[in-house]
This record gives structure tokens, sequence and C-alpha cells, in this order.
């Protein structure tokens, strides 16, 4: 079995133990990076055709910061695209005070 990371950079503010790309000033451009996601999972769906994927994770910076819609996007895109397991474990980063 395999995985998928999905990493989201966006956070409220950068910390100081982080080496990750996170970018708290961008989250502006949510959008414009999920689109462009959701074209890099369809464009590497052909190579991992035969693969079956029993995690997905989406770490970051954030995930919990941006609007819940990105991650139905990618998981959308995710699950028309690859061979998900049906008990698959799916996971999102969260910090207190960006879910409620």
């Amino acid at each position: 079995m395999a995985g998928i990371y999905i990493h989201v950079p966006f956070c409220k503010q950068k910390c100081s133990y982080c080496d990750f790309a996170s970018f708290p000033k961008e989250i502006g451009k949510a959008e414009v990076y999920f689109a462009c996601l959701y074209k890099e999972l369809k464009g590497r769906s052909v190579a991992l055709k035969d693969k079956t994927f029993d995690t997905i994770y989406f770490g970051g910076g954030t995930p919990s910061f941006v609007e819940p819609k990105y991650i139905y996007g990618a998981l959308k895109q995710i699950y028309s695209c690859f061979n998900v397991s049906k008990n698959a474990e799916i996971t999102l980063e969260v910090n207190p005070g960006t879910i409620d």
C-alpha cells in the first residue's frame, strides 16, 4: 500500500520551530494553489494508476487554516484520480483556533 501527502503551505503565523515551507501572509493565494494541486494530482494519476493508497495526510503549514472547500476539493480529486482503499486513513493536521 501507499500514501498520499498533501502539503498545505498556509498558516496563521510562522512558528519559530517550523522548518517547512509555509506562508502566513499568503492565504489569498489558496485558490490558485489548490487549482494547481488539483491539476498536479490529475497529472500524476496515469503513472500511479496501479497503486492503491491507504493513507491520505494533509500537513503543512496548517491545513485547517484554509477554507474547508479546498480540502474537500483535494479529496474529491484524489478519489476521482486514484485507487483509494475503502478503509483509508485520512488525517488533517490542525492547530487550536483554526477549526471549529
